[in-house]
């Protein structure tokens, strides 16, 4: 399955992780398999989806891998706006899947409403690593916003271009 994400940058992510830590990314894909294949013994790794029928192909690509460690979680939305505008990061219908995380030490957020996501990490005062990729998009910037230290990481020349933002409040 194909990452959307540069290597460099999924690297970084599971530098972040301790021994038994677990990441929780929102969306899963490509990255996520590539995630639960390099993870150490101990470690773990949720992905809350919103896509019924994309959510059983995780399902499906964990079991026949065998990644036990992977828990893919979904939560259905009752809005959805299109993928890469504007438009998907309305909030409304999609409460459980903004709010009922399983908190970790280290967050990707890559699915929808990203914004709403950062902004609930804030507000909780989410104590650990959180990674925004498309960080690119200028309809993130009101909730990158909320976090004191913001540091991107760049894709690796040639591989997959958007940005990935390292935050922390």
């Amino acid at each position: 399955m194909r990452c959307l994400m540069a290597e460099n940058q999924r690297r970084a992510i599971l530098a972040e992780l301790g021994i038994n830590d677990s990441l929780t990314e929102w969306g899963s894909g490509g990255s996520s398999v590539w995630f639960a294949e390099n993870m150490t013994e101990g470690q773990s790794l949720y992905s809350i989806e919103h896509d019924r029928q994309w959510f059983q192909r995780m399902v499906e690509i964990r079991e026949a891998r065998e990644l036990w460690h992977w828990h893919p979680v979904y939560f259905r939305v009752n809005h959805e706006g299109k993928n890469a505008t504007p438009a998907e990061e309305c909030p409304a219908g999609a409460f459980h899947y903004i709010t009922k995380i399983p908190v970790a030490g280290v967050v990707l957020v890559d699915g929808i409403a990203r914004g709403a996501c950062l902004a609930t990490l804030a507000a909780m005062r989410f104590p650990g690593v959180v990674f925004l990729h498309d960080a690119n998009r200028d309809w993130y910037e009101w909730a990158t916003s909320l976090f004191s230290k913001r540091q991107i990481i760049k894709a690796t020349t040639g591989d997959y271009p958007p940005d990935l933002l390292r935050l922390e409040l």
